[in-house]
């Protein structure tokens, strides 16, 4: 079984929120992110 699954049969709904992975920590926030898809989606590509 899936280790997301496991979680979902554990915990429910909140076994399915993103859990801290190892590695760097991120160097942008949330605000920054959002800004970028913002920005992406609201642009148009000429050719």
């Amino acid at each position: 079984m899936g280790t997301w699954r496991a979680r979902f049969l554990r915990d429910r709904l909140g076994g399915l929120s993103d859990e801290p992975r190892p590695g760097r920590p991120r160097t942008i926030s949330d605000d920054q992110v959002e800004q970028i898809v913002v920005t992406t989606l609201g642009t148009t590509r000429t050719p």
